[in-house]
């Protein structure tokens, strides 16, 4: 089964996605920035998951998860970033979806997606999705030490079961 994570939420695109490739997949959720502090929208379909990806100047442990961190004035934090926002994303899904599902995948709301292009990508190579498989596009950095590492990242990423299990711990 795959589940397909969005990044992003607006009216438009989540109707032409749910009329078209999101009626092929097992599941679509799509997640969206709610800051600490600010009440929960209730006009919201289900499937849109409303959590909070903002990251504070002061460095503190909570990531802004507590709700004591709403009282750091706007000024002091970072806006919403790519990182920031997958990272509570696959943590929402690990901790909520992990037993629902063997395949994840993560799509930027204004991509196709062939569902059964990656279900035949998984079938035809024998992948099991307790082993860990990752695949998508390679994106390739440098550490704070110079060392290069490489990165799934991009349009779309797909992750097995375990893979989940394995990366989401580590944020």
């Amino acid at each position: 089964k795959n589940l397909v994570k969005k990044g992003s939420y607006g009216q438009e695109r989540y109707h032409e996605i749910m009329r078209t490739w999101g009626r092929r997949c097992d599941a679509v959720e799509f997640f969206i920035d709610r800051p600490p502090g600010v009440p929960m929208r209730t006009d919201l379909p289900s499937n849109v998951i409303s959590i909070n990806m903002t990251r504070f100047l002061d460095k503190s442990q909570d990531h802004g998860q507590d709700p004591r961190s709403a009282a750091i004035p706007e000024k002091n934090r970072y806006g919403k970033h790519i990182w920031e926002k997958m990272w509570r994303s696959w943590s929402w899904v690990r901790k909520h979806r992990a037993h629902d599902f063997e395949w994840f995948v993560k799509v930027d709301d204004d991509c196709f997606l062939f569902p059964e292009n990656i279900r035949w990508f998984v079938q035809a190579r024998g992948w099991s999705p307790y082993d860990a498989h990752y695949f998508g596009h390679k994106l390739y950095h440098r550490s704070r030490f110079g060392v290069p590492y490489t990165m799934i990242a991009g349009a779309t990423v797909v992750w097995s079961k375990a893979t989940l299990e394995i990366a989401a711990t580590k944020y």
